[in-house]
């Protein structure tokens, strides 16, 4: 008897993607893929809370498939930067042109050569909200303060910066002729396009800048990670991706393993290459 075997779609990142099938806030990123994709491929996540580009070179050759032994993997996304581009002096931070070189390595790593179907899409870092990242840090220290803990060691985080990084997907992703999933623009341009101040940017200089005429809350939960709305914005743009660059990919177009029985017929098996 043969045995059915499922693709893979893997998305592999940091805390933003370990979270993306969380339902707290009524929306989960890799929740609604893996319902779009149900018996079509398995929708694999592979994030990792606190990890960066360097991190993420150790890690990738741990869990991805071997494409002798394991699974075929179709599309692999990696989203990384907002742990990169934390300010230098802390542990997470890389700089600029290694985060470049790290994407680079990653894309064109021989793991994923070895697979001759996969697909790659790369997702930039969202903005950062500098005056929630403030007050969460407060809130922390303040706690810590009256338990009579230690305070703690907080990453420094730039709307700039980390703008910068998110340039740097994009033109890695140009380079690498790489789709690229820009959910940093995608986020600030609905912030200007709510926005009724004519602010032309939500960054700026010292802590928050113009930040405050922005409503980062409505897409952000602590100044880094998003909403389940900031979820749904990274999960429309995705979609938009697939179907311009990798339309064969897209839901809509994706055979499923199993073939629909219509309550009737027994479920067949559909083998690659044999048309059912």
């Amino acid at each position: 008897m043969a045995i059915a075997k499922y693709d893979q779609f893997v998305f592999f990142g940091d805390s933003i993607t370990q979270l993306s099938y969380a339902q707290d806030d009524g929306f989960g990123f890799l929740a609604a893929i893996a319902s779009d994709y149900n018996r079509a491929v398995d929708i694999v996540c592979r994030g990792f809370a606190g990890a960066n580009t360097r991190d993420a070179l150790e890690l990738f050759p741990q869990f991805f498939p071997s494409a002798d032994e394991g699974p075929s993997v179709r599309l692999l996304v990696i989203f990384f930067g907002a742990n990169d581009s934390v300010l230098e002096g802390t542990a997470q931070h890389v700089p600029l042109l290694d985060f470049r070189e790290n994407l680079i390595s990653l894309a064109t790593h021989e793991s994923i050569r070895a697979h001759p179907e996969v697909s790659l899409v790369f997702i930039t870092p969202p903005p950062k909200s500098e005056l929630m990242l403030k007050r969460v840090h407060e809130e922390y220290a303040n706690s810590s303060k009256e338990n009579g803990q230690e305070l703690p060691q907080f990453a420094q985080h730039s709307q700039a910066v980390t703008h910068a990084y998110a340039n740097t997907v994009k033109e890695v992703g140009q380079e690498l002729n790489i789709p690229v999933v820009d959910l940093w623009s995608a986020i600030t341009g609905r912030l200007q396009t709510l926005s009724k101040t004519g602010v032309s940017s939500p960054g700026g200089q010292g802590v928050g800048g113009g930040e405050s005429k922005w409503n980062f809350g409505q897409y952000l939960c602590d100044g880094v990670h998003l909403t389940g709305k900031g979820y749904k914005v990274l999960y429309e743009e995705f979609c938009s991706v697939i179907r311009l660059h990798y339309p064969g990919l897209s839901a809509d177009n994706m055979h499923r393993v199993f073939q629909d029985n219509g309550n009737q017929a027994p479920f067949v098996l559909r083998i690659p290459g044999v048309e059912k």
